[in-house]
């Protein structure tokens, strides 16, 4: 494999975001280690299109989006899922009752690992597994690059701007949930905010134009099918793999099928060709 030449480009937005490009997945590495060695970026996200919003799957239904209280909608769909779940959860995986917001934070993580649309951002404390979340999704890209977002977890943007008390501020959080292994797989965090914005829009909204602080990178990676191939078959020599990030059967059969995908020799050799 040849090494591609680095022709990274970094474009700064003001309100504490800023853009990279890297015309490689090969770059990331050096520029998390070269650049980003005093950074705050804590956790991190992989989407497949770097065009995507930083949006949870509970906005992304064409209803809500077009809905004018979204946040009523939420609340809803949680009612419905804590009444379907009845019977269905063992004990130790029903969220304790407390404060309000906060219970119902992990009642969303509950439901989040079982696929549930909700309110909630998955991230993980590690870049590489977000990298992995990238690129793991055969279809390739319509913007042709993948996205790698970096968050600043220790920032209480709430304090930032006087939104409405109802809005709610930023939040960041750490499931309880103990039965939640993929969580514990994958270094993993939830964020949420309130639905009429994504994430992005927020942040750049509740920070000042000069605050002098990154609180979101976005990473867009070029991508093509070899690019992709070569990045997770990488990314398995450091271990990060479906097998890895799944500590159950669906991680088992997802390694199975990205051998097909990728070629059992270069990917999972024990499987053979």
């Amino acid at each position: 494999m040849d090494k591609k030449r680095d022709k990274t480009t970094i474009t700064r937005h003001g309100h504490g975001f800023y853009e990279v490009r890297l015309d490689s997945w090969e770059h990331f590495h050096s520029f998390l280690f070269r650049r980003m060695k005093e950074a705050t970026h804590g956790v991190w996200r992989g989407q497949r299109d770097s065009g995507w919003l930083l949006e949870p799957s509970f906005k992304r239904i064409k209803d809500v989006r077009e809905s004018k209280n979204p946040e009523t909608r939420a609340n809803n769909h949680l009612r419905r899922f804590k009444r379907a779940a009845l019977g269905r959860l063992k004990v130790e995986q029903i969220p304790a009752s407390g404060v309000k917001r906060a219970a119902a934070n992990e009642w969303w993580a509950v439901g989040q690992h079982y696929d549930l649309a909700t309110p909630l951002l998955d991230w993980t404390y590690s870049a590489f597994v977000a990298l992995y979340f990238a690129f793991e999704k055969e279809e390739e890209p319509e913007s042709g690059c993948r996205a790698v977002w970096g968050l600043n977890p220790d920032v209480n943007l709430r304090k930032m701007k006087a939104y409405p008390s109802d809005h709610y501020g930023f939040e960041f959080i750490n499931p309880k949930y103990a039965e939640n292994h993929r969580v514990m797989s994958q270094a993993g965090a939830l964020t949420r905010v309130n639905l009429k914005y994504d994430l992005e829009k927020w942040i750049r909204g509740a920070a000042p134009p000069d605050s002098g602080k990154d609180y979101l990178a976005k990473i867009s990676i070029r991508s093509s099918e070899e690019a992709r191939k070569e990045c997770l078959c990488m990314l398995n020599k450091m271990n990060i793999n479906a097998l890895t990030l799944f500590p159950d059967i669906y991680g088992t059969t997802r390694r199975c099928n990205m051998a097909i995908e990728i070629g059992a020799a270069d990917y999972f050799p024990l499987l053979g060709r």
